[in-house]
């Protein structure tokens, strides 16, 4: 949706992380960033509450697989 897509390409309502370096570093480095800002107004560089760091982790993240099924991440109240 293009409304949405000033909160992020990505949403942060579902995340898991393998226990490996590099998954262990995304984990490190999204709540390092999360405790220095997180604020739910969208910010001129795309952050966002907790969700606008994740639009930088496709590049970063060779590991990173996104889910993609329409399903993922909806509430039992919105089916």
């Amino acid at each position: 949706m293009r409304k949405m897509a000033k909160y992020g390409a990505l949403n942060a309502g579902f995340v898991a992380m393998g226990n490996t370096a590099e998954g262990r570093q995304c984990v490190e480095q999204w709540s390092q960033q999360c405790l220095d800002w997180c604020h739910q107004q969208c910010a001129s560089d795309g952050r966002f509450m907790n969700q606008g760091y994740l639009n930088h982790w496709p590049l970063r993240y060779s590991a990173l697989v996104e889910l993609v099924h329409p399903g993922h991440n909806v509430g039992s109240w919105n089916i």
